[in-house]
């Protein structure tokens, strides 16, 4: 477990094969910079450079540093720091943990000694002005944060549960990038180009360098060139094109970040080209890291000086080496290698022992310290070796890489030798270091060297005789080594380098000689007192023994298998007391993955003994090994280079190479390190007693500088294998098997051990698993969730119905066999397995496997009974249980999970990502459109396109935009509701590559009660259809068992898993038309888009290929609303909706509508009396009057103002004068009354149902929301209804569905009865019934909205083809329409006959709820009511029930002044209540509390999981409670709050208290509590409160908080009293929440809740 154990320190890590090393220097062009050209980024190639001393800074600046440059003076002082207070200060690397979070890993001497090597750091201020990976200097604060098990990051070092110190960055020693020449890749918004968002979502934003003359152009980006002479000039203008397909991407040179700066200052020099993923991925990953192209030119000229063609070692250095060149000497590379920095020789000697030579090419002889070479090669640290035969980029020209230091076969080479001398046992007796001089005789490579083994009994490779003889021994020598050295882990071993693991022996060789080597020079350098103090080390810390014991307790059977291959410490070898332990639970199961125990079988079967040993020992393989070993402590660390002196001998150690001390020597070639330790070789080597030629304090810095470039190196490395797996996933997606690794309550992580050089870690979010509800088991010893499913699955193959198998139905949700693809053996018979493979008896090892196959078992025979294989409600005993199939699958750390890995661009850049995650044999879950819906279902390019913003007289291009961005927001909540069901085995016609059909059995769909479309067909509209082409649906097809030729690659992961292996293709299409005949529904689709191509198959034999049909379904609302906006310009384009569409205010051609209609109003008007009780003062009935008069007005109100009230008057008045038309006229006209939600619309009805008894008022809900009361038989899981169902009277009295349900007729007789039968037998109601039950609906409805004179209904409700069919709408009012979207506020004026809209809102309030980040940011959350303001807007003013100090309190922060000076404030009015801190005339106070913040573990009807905080739940109820004993019976109370399960968790304690209500802030518009209890929810302990904010760390921090809408409506709810719960410190970050905090402070009300409660409770 040596080369790719994070402790490893690298022996001799080889590049990828297929990697040729770089030939020559390159000739030509430019060769002074090292930064990577961008190539035609603005017409030219010329490298742009901006020196220190042309940065245009102001004189006055200069000396502070302001670029970020070293400034030595500076350095010093922080250094000096460090020194004085070593526990205050510490010199760390800043770091980013999954989360976003800045952490700093200490590197400074205590780093092995302490406890906590991370420093959490929180907080602009206290991170400065420092990017990931510089060095600096922190210093500790005393706060600290708690760190749980599931929030240690990889890096963590943390004690197990314990706690994280905070700091703050005080300054940067050194950065990880050149600023001289970085280059930072952005993005720019085209409504905002200055400010450059880095695609490195570990950046600030950059602001744009402005010179006088160019300012800036909306949606244009100013790109800048460099002169001759250094300076930054203006080239031209680019304009920001948003495409999410290919990003638009920004070159842009870092200039400077100044210390009174918020944002670092850049200049754009360019954008990236168009070209082919796999390039552009590339191309950005270098520019990030900097690559260097080429050589500078003071480097190249030293090399044609120094070594010239003609150049040749002296006879001089001949003379003073060892002459090797006649003994037999070798390499062992990659095939195409050709910087061979190491070659291998043994000579046998007498009494059977055996001289071993490492030879090592003498780098140092060549490059001499303080050179223009040696300075490049410190710089660059190491060769990085790219993929695909690119040229890669070498530490050292290759005059010297590939040539004079490389040790060619038949040339003789300079090399540093170490001379190993080993008895008859092989123990080494003698070491000697000499320079000499050798000649390889032979090139192998690993797959010649592996070819020598595989036969045991003779030789069949075709290397010569006395070569096979040698390696032999070598090998022989290698394994004794290495058992001494780490006992049988010489067969367990991860490693995600798959040449290794064809060629196992091969590498085992290479890497056995050069640990060795490394560890003698180590040992002889450490050894002389000179270089005792300044040696480079690899260190990997020795874990502890309370760590390894608590470890032990964990994985108590676990970790006994795995100390008997890999004892952890010295006294628990094989043999002692642990390695043998019996004391394990062998009632306890080993698991163990089938695919690894068919592998064995095969191994047993064929002989391949070394691999079956393999397979046996290392825990990669074994689900519950790997997952202890991952929670080793010492796993989680990562070797470091460190200098000897800073450290004592015992932290000298490399644990998981168990040896005493260990350098890098074997790799000079491509690594500086090692060219550092060859200079103290020779110096020791040329001059015994000589001092070195190195100072510890060079050594120590060095050794930081080279730990850097490892960890850089090694992250790009990683990305290019990422990128080039990611571009074959893109053309062939893959099924593999991952380990389930650290599960959390909201997700776990996903571990693809076999393809872990390509697969990071990837987090699953459970909420995008599609199931109800995620309950994470406490106290897990190894995390564990729960995911609780209610899902409807269809198989078209059952045409015949549903059949019952089994009349036993299980209580409850059924069990999911989650661990399908494993087996298990006892656990007895598995550890005699290990031991007989510890003793390498071959029969034993025979017998052994008998014995575990003997106790094999699958799963559901040793798991308790109620597991189930698969899920499916067609033929199982499941379908007797209704319409879905209820199931949970748990999901353990450990479990093996099958995927669907894709490829996909994020941000520029190639990715892999999880395609689909398998819950069962036949069930999937696409995570593909759960983790983005917008891209999958919509069309987001059609969005970025800025000329379609602004407004003209095109009707067209106004539908477009808008209609793109309802599109998007609709497909996004859609797939949150997730509101979908299953069909399997659909045929699907595909009539070319971008259109098709399917056809479903009308009798199947009706017989499984499938109604969706059967409602599709009944919505039709034939105008509708004569024009567009639907939104009706969203639809994932998956077709199974789809093969195509794996494209070419130069990754070899063809050798561990099978490319060649049917994938199943994923395609996201939209159902755009549903038609229907006697037999079949035929749905009409368009793809949208999928991840890989068109499958060749489905061309050719589209009819065999059968589907699994996800059909995601979208309300009635959102596919008329859809509709009606998509035909506005052809069907509507006269009507009152296109009129204000293309106005910014009111349009003046509204003005000549209906004349006849408003000369009538004012005839009639005095005859009109209002009947509707509530306070009316005559400033509103003078504004009623002339409303009544105008064809479109806005009236504004302010908080308590009677807006509500005002819209119910004019409602009544108009439906008067609607009647007296009526009777003149012979014609019914009807007023229309609309809002956001129900609490809007219910306030207004409650308005107008208690005072207008001759006129008749209708709720027309929508059909999402009728079901929730009248369920059909397929709504099996009930949706929860709004926290807010008090209302409950007024939806029996006036909603449609209810009244219907009233009636004395035949339709309405059957409705009830069938209505009775749905809740008791829902399955016994037959299809005929149903359609019966529907026409019967359908009949009652016509009847009841005709009659009506005014229907209230949901803006989006509207448009529904009832309504449409039924109305003849005159007069439309909307209230709370600063809660509707522009398009929700423009639907219900679609009605062809409307003459008069009423518009009512007020701004301040709460806006529209937008889900899509997309749309939101296009401006779908700005409703039509702000747009159309204007100075002749009405204004109520005057407020009639709020406390008049309550109003005082709010005005001034979320009003302007000029309503400050309208509303006239009495602030002396008096509550009876006592407890106020400010007395009985200030009934509002604030308290305290700094909760902590837990994400819900139940998936919520949204894009993300909700929120709770447990300590103001407790504190909320605790007041609410006391509260109810001091009101009298006659008053209530609400407790508001912007998340639902913090609402739930409340309303549990609160049970049985009718008069207080809990809801949340989206259901509130419109009502009023007498007292109000405001809980905010979002805390953060004080130490990770930042003083200055940015809107994301706010965003992220405070929620919907931040909005001071939302805000201003969570505050304005009560009558007479408010209290506030909440995190103090936090809120006061927002501008708006610190005015009123500072407001209450002021009052003398903000008050600490622990006070409160001893002081006034008690």
């Amino acid at each position: 477990m040596q080369e790719n154990n994070p402790g490893y320190g690298g022996a001799r890590p080889k590049r990828p094969s297929g990697t040729p090393h770089q030939n020559k220097p390159r000739e030509g062009g430019n060769r002074d910079r090292r930064i990577l050209s961008t190539g035609n980024l603005i017409d030219r190639t010329d490298e742009i450079k901006v020196s220190k001393q042309h940065q245009h800074r102001k004189k006055d600046d200069k000396s502070k540093n302001s670029s970020g440059k070293k400034n030595p003076n500076k350095i010093a002082e922080l250094k000096a720091l460090v020194a004085a207070n070593p526990d205050r200060y510490k010199r760390c690397v800043i770091g980013i943990d999954d989360k976003g979070a800045f952490y700093a890993k200490i590197i400074c001497t205590s780093a092995i000694q302490d406890k906590i090597t991370r420093i959490s750091i929180s907080g602009t201020e206290n991170r400065g002005h420092c990017f990931r990976g510089d060095e600096v200097i922190v210093e500790i604060l005393n706060e600290q944060n708690k760190v749980s098990k599931e929030e240690e990051s990889d890096d963590c070092d943390a004690a197990l549960g314990g706690s994280l110190p905070n700091g703050k960055v005080i300054g940067v020693l050194q950065s990880s990038n050149d600023l001289d020449d970085w280059i930072i890749l952005c993005t720019a918004d085209e409504n905002n180009p200055d400010m450059l968002r880095p695609i490195d979502r570990s950046l600030p934003t950059l602001l744009n360098y402005k010179d006088a003359d160019h300012k800036g152009k909306i949606g244009h980006v100013a790109v800048f060139e460099c002169t001759s002479h250094q300076k930054i000039r203006f080239l031209k203008y680019c304009p920001v094109i948003s495409d999410s397909a290919m990003p638009q991407i920004f070159c842009v040179r870092y200039l400077w970040w100044r210390d009174q700066d918020r944002a670092p200052l850049g200049a754009v020099i360019g954008v990236l080209p168009d070209e082919e993923p796999l390039k552009r991925s590339m191309r950005i990953l270098r520019i990030e890291n900097q690559n260097p192209v080429s050589f500078r030119d003071d480097v190249c000229k030293e090399i044609d000086s120094c070594f010239p063609e003609s150049f040749e070692i002296s006879r001089e250095e001949f003379s003073i080496r060892l002459d090797f060149t006649k003994a037999m000497t070798f390499t062992i590379d990659p095939p195409d290698s050709k910087d061979f920095d190491d070659a291998l020789s043994v000579t046998g000697l007498a009494d059977g022992q055996n001289y071993v030579g490492v030879h090592i090419a003498d780098v140092s002889h060549f490059v001499k310290p303080k050179s223009a070479l040696d300075n490049e090669a410190r710089k660059r640290g190491t060769s990085i070796y790219e993929i695909g035969g690119k040229e890669p980029i070498s530490m050292l020209p290759a005059r010297l890489s590939a040539d004079l230091c490389s040790l060619q076969e038949g040339n003789e080479r300079l090399a540093l030798s170490v001379f190993m001398t080993t008895d008859a046992n092989d123990d080494i007796i003698k070491v000697e270091l000499k320079k000499s001089i050798i000649k390889s005789q032979f090139r192998l490579n690993y797959n010649q060297v592996q070819e020598v083994f595989m036969d045991s009994h003779s030789f069949n490779s075709e290397l010569p005789s006395d070569l096979q003889k040698v390696l032999v021994l070598l090998n022989r020598i290698s394994q004794r080594w290495r058992r001494q050295r780490v006992g049988h882990v010489e067969f367990s071993r991860m490693t995600n380098n798959l040449d290794y693991i064809l060629t196992p022996i091969a590498h085992r060789i290479v890497e056995e000689m050069m640990i060795m080597a490394n560890h003698q020079v180590a040992q002889l350098l450490l050894g002389h007192e000179d270089f005792f103090s300044g040696t480079p080390l690899v260190v990997h810390r020795v874990p502890d023994r309370p760590e390894i014991d608590d470890w032990r307790r964990r994985f108590p059977n676990e970790s006994s298998i795995i100390e008997m291959v890999q004892p952890l410490h010295e006294e628990d070898r094989p043999g002692s007391a642990v390695a043998n332990d019996d004391s394990i639970d062998k009632n306890k199961n080993f698991v163990i993955h089938k695919q690894v125990w068919r592998e064995m079988v095969r191994c047993m079967d064929t002989g391949e003994w070394e691999r079956l040993q393999s397979l046996i020992l290392s825990p990669e393989y074994h689900p519950g090994l790997i997952v202890a070993w991952f929670n080793l402590p010492s796993f989680t660390k990562r070797s470091t280079y460190v200098c000897s002196g800073d450290h004592t001998v015992e932290n000298h150690r490399h644990f998981s190479l168990n040896l005493p001390c260990y350098t890098q020597f074997t790799s000079p070639i491509r690594r500086y390190v090692d060219l550092l330790v060859h200079r103290l070789v020779r110096s020791c080597i040329d001059r015994l007693q000589g001092a070195s030629c190195y100072h510890q304090s060079e050594i120590s810095e060095m050794c930081l500088e080279n730990q850097s470039v490892k960890t850089k190196v090694g992250i790009y490395e990683s990305s290019a294998r990422n990128i080039h797996f990611a571009e074959f996933l893109r053309v062939k997606p893959l099924s593999i098997h991952a380990l389930v690794d650290r599960v959390t309550p909201t997700g776990f992580k996903l571990n693809c051990l076999q393809l872990s050089a390509y697969l990071k870690l990837w987090p699953i979010d459970v909420s995008l698993l599609g199931a109800r509800q995620a309950t994470a088991v406490r106290n897990h010893r190894r995390g564990k969730v729960i995911l609780t499913y209610a899902l409807s699955i269809y198989d078209l193959d059952s045409l015949d119905g549903p059949k019952t198998q089994s009349s036993q139905v299980p209580e409850g949700p059924v069990k999911l066999n989650s661990r399908r693809n494993v087996f298990y053996a006892s656990i007895a018979s598995w550890k005699e397995l290990v031991f007989s493979v510890l003793e390498g008896d071959k029969d034993r090892i025979k017998s052994s496997m008998d014995g575990v196959t003997k106790s094999l078992e699958d799963p559901e025979k040793v798991m308790s009974s109620g597991f189930i294989e698969d899920v499916s409600r067609e033929g199982t005993a499941l379908q007797s249980r209704g319409c879905s199939v209820d199931f949970t699958a748990a999901v353990t750390a450990g479990d093996i999970v099958q995927l669907q890995v894709a490829g996909e661009s994020v941000r520029g850049k190639l990715n892999p990502f999880v395609q689909l995650f398998s819950l069962s044999p036949t069930v999937d879950v696409c995570l593909d459109h759960r983790m983005n819906p917008g891209k999958c279902f919509a069309r987001p390019s059609i969005i970025q396109n800025s000329a379609l913003l602004d407004r003209s007289d095109r009707i067209e291009s106004y539908c477009k935009f808008w209609g793109s961005l309802v599109v998007t927001e609709t497909v996004e909540r859609a797939v949150a509701r997730n509101d979908c069901f299953l069909l399997q085995n659909v045929g699907v016609s595909w009539l070319d590559r971008e259109t098709g059909h399917l056809r479903i059995s009308v009798e199947f769909c009706r017989g499984r009660s499938i109604n969706i479309f059967d409602d599709l067909v009944e919505e039709k509209d034939s105008e509708y259809d004569a024009v567009k082409s639907g939104f009706l649906g969203l639809m994932c097809l998956r077709y199974r068992g789809v093969t195509k030729p794996p494209p070419e690659t130069e990754l070899p992961i063809g050798n561990v898993i099978d490319l060649n292996a049917a994938y199943t293709w994923v395609v996201h299409c939209v159902a755009t038309n549903v038609t229907s005949d006697e037999d079949n529904f035929c749905i009409h689709f368009n793809l949208n888009q999928s991840s890989s191509s068109f499958p060749e198959q489905m061309g050719r034999d589209f009819r065999s290929q059968k589907a699994t049909l996800e059909w995601i379904s979208m309300t009635q609302s959102e596919r008329s609303t859809i509709k009606t906006l998509l035909c506005l310009p052809d069907m509507y384009r006269s009507s009152f909706a296109t009129s204000l569409a293309l106005s910014s205010t009111q349009p003046p051609e509204l003005k000549n509508l209906d004349r006849a209609h408003f000369e009538i109003v004012r005839k009639r008007l005095d005859k009109i009396r209002s009947k509707i009780k509530g306070s009316f003062d005559r400033e509103q009935e003078s504004l009623i009057l002339y409303t009544l008069g105008q064809p479109f007005s806005l009236i504004h109100g302010y908080t308590s103002s009677g807006k509500t009230i005002v819209a119910a008057q004019l409602a009544y008045r108009i439906a008067q004068i609607n009647k007296i038309r009526a009777r003149d006229s012979g014609v019914k006209y009807q007023v229309m009354c609309c809002g956001p939600t129900e609490s809007s619309l219910l306030s207004l009805a409650g308005h107008l149902h208690s005072g207008v008894p001759d006129l008749s008022v209708v709720f027309v809900y929508d059909r999402q929301e009728e079901r929730k009361d009248f369920p059909l038989p397929e709504d099996l899981t009930f949706k929860s209804k709004s926290l807010v169902d008090e209302d409950n009277g007024l939806r029996l009295s006036l909603g449609l569905h209810h009244l219907i349900r009233r009636t004395n007729s035949t339709d309405g007789e059957l409705i009830r009865e069938i209505d009775s039968a749905i809740s008791v037998q829902p399955k016994d109601v037959s299809v005929h019934e149903l359609l019966k039950y529907k026409s019967a609906i359908e009949n009652e409805e016509s009847k009841i909205i005709k009659s009506a004179d005014i229907i209230l209904c949901f803006c989006a409700t509207s448009v529904e083809k009832r309504i449409k069919k039924n109305t003849n709408i005159k007069q439309v009012i909307i209230d709370d329409a600063q809660a509707c979207t522009e398009v929700e506020t423009l639907l219900p004026l679609v009605h062809g006959s409307v003459c008069q809209a009423i518009i009512c809102g007020d701004v301040k309030q709460i806006k529209p709820r937008v889900v899509s980040s997309v749309t939101r940011k296009y401006g779908l959350g700005h409703p039509l009511f702000e747009r159309c303001l204007s100075e002749l807007t009405a204004l109520l003013t005057k407020q009639y029930t709020m406390h008049p100090a309550l109003l005082g309190l709010l005005v001034p922060v979320f009003y302007d002044d000029k309503a400050l000076k309208r509303i006239a404030v009495n602030d002396q009015r008096e509550t009876g209540l006592d407890f106020w801190p400010c007395g009985t005339h200030r009934p509002f106070m604030f308290l305290d509390v700094v909760g902590t913040e837990s994400q819900s573990p139940y998936i919520k009807d949204g894009p993300s999981p909700d929120i709770f905080n447990k300590d103001e739940v407790n504190a909320t109820v605790q007041i609410c409670k006391w509260l109810v004993q001091k009101i009298s019976p006659e008053q209530n109370i609400c407790v508001l709050s912007c998340y639902e399960m913090h609402c739930m968790k409340i309303k549990k304690h609160l049970k049985g208290l009718t008069n207080v209500t809990v809801a949340t802030v989206n259901s509130v518009l419109g009502r009023h509590w007498d007292y109000v209890i405001v809980s905010t929810v979002r805390s953060l302990p004080l130490s990770d409160v930042k003083q200055e904010t940015d809107k994301k760390w706010l965003h992220n921090s405070l929620g919907c908080l931040c909005s001071k809408n939302i805000s201003c409506t969570l505050l304005s709810r009560s009558y007479e009293g408010l209290i506030i719960i909440g995190n103090k410190s936090l809120l006061q970050c927002d501008d708006s929440w610190k005015q009123l905090i500072q407001h209450l402070n002021k009052n003398r009300s903000v008050v600490d809740f622990a006070d409160f409660v001893a002081n006034r409770l008690k």
